[in-house]
This record gives C-alpha cells, sequence and structure tokens, in this order.
C-alpha cells in the first residue's frame, strides 16, 4: 500500500477531542489508551485495571514458558534478564498436583489462574446495567 507524502508522519493513533472527531495532529498517548482500556475491563467486569501493561505481563508471561532468554529480551527490548523478572507471574504456571498424581499437566488452566480472568466478575456488566 502506498502512503501519499501529505501523511508519511501523521501518527496512525490519534487523540479525540471533546466532540469525538479525531485530531489532526496529537497522537493517542498511553494515558489515553489506559483510560479506554481501563473502562472496557469495569465494563467487562474485571476487578483489576486492565492497562496496556496488563498486556504486556500476559505476554511476557506466555514468552517465558516457548522462548529462550536471548529470544525474550529480544521480543521484549530489554538489556537484561533482570528487567524481565518484572513481567512474570508471582503464582506459579506450574500443575504440581497434575505432574505428582502421574496426569498430563493442564496448562490451559494454569494460564488461567495466571491471568486477570482470575479476578473476572462475570455479573458486573449486569450490575452497570442498572445504573
Amino acid at each position: 500500500m502506498r502512503i501519499k507524502d501529505s501523511v508519511k508522519h501523521t501518527s496512525v493513533l490519534r487523540r479525540l477531542d471533546q466532540a469525538g472527531h479525531v485530531s489532526p495532529t496529537l497522537v493517542f498517548g498511553a494515558d489515553s489508551l489506559n483510560f479506554y482500556l481501563n473502562g472496557l475491563g469495569e465494563r467487562a467486569g474485571y476487578r483489576d485495571n486492565l492497562t496496556a501493561y496488563a498486556f504486556r505481563h500476559g505476554h511476557g508471561n506466555k514468552l517465558d514458558q516457548m522462548l529462550s532468554s536471548v529470544q525474550r529480551r529480544q521480543r521484549m527490548g530489554h538489556k537484561s534478564d533482570d528487567t524481565f523478572q518484572y513481567y512474570i507471574s508471582r503464582i506459579s504456571g506450574v500443575d504440581t498436583q497434575s505432574i505428582m498424581l502421574g496426569r498430563e499437566p493442564r496448562q490451559e488452566l494454569m494460564d488461567h489462574v495466571r491471568s486477570m480472568a482470575n479476578h473476572h466478575d462475570p455479573v458486573a456488566p449486569a450490575l452497570l446495567a442498572l445504573d
């Protein structure tokens, strides 16, 4: 796809003004993104704040299972493994009960427990509709 020279340096993600129109110049920043994500998370019933960092955190946890430390550093843009440690969930991702009982570990269950989905209120949208 060719891009017109007149818009090559225009940000794709731009801020909305008070009337809901896309600004021709102002960038849609991290604060705006987190504001909208937080509102979306509340409406979806998450008890924790949904932020861009929450997505990065979940992405990092998945990378930890699948990639070498060199690949993780490259993907996350970190200079050392120490920085990556902040992204790893404090909740163990190992199904030790299944391992001890000689069964196949339930990785999907462990991923759920380590995610924000563990702090989800499934009736929240119904409660918000009453306001």
